[in-house]
């Protein structure tokens, strides 16, 4: 349930990113948004992860 949360959020913020980017992407809040979002993503790779293990 968590991972889903935490996947949820990192679409939410990459879409949020790509919606802020008016010229470039290399605005400051467009990269931050972006990071935000890929942690988002890493963590919800982990307690996927974790469940799987403890599954076995």
């Amino acid at each position: 349930m968590m991972a889903i949360l935490y996947f949820f959020m990192g679409v939410v913020f990459t879409y949020m990113a790509f919606t802020y980017a008016d010229e470039t992407v290399l605005n400051p809040m467009t990269i931050i948004l972006l990071l935000v979002a890929a942690l988002d993503f890493v963590v919800g790779f982990r307690y996927v992860r974790r469940n799987k293990k403890n599954n076995k």
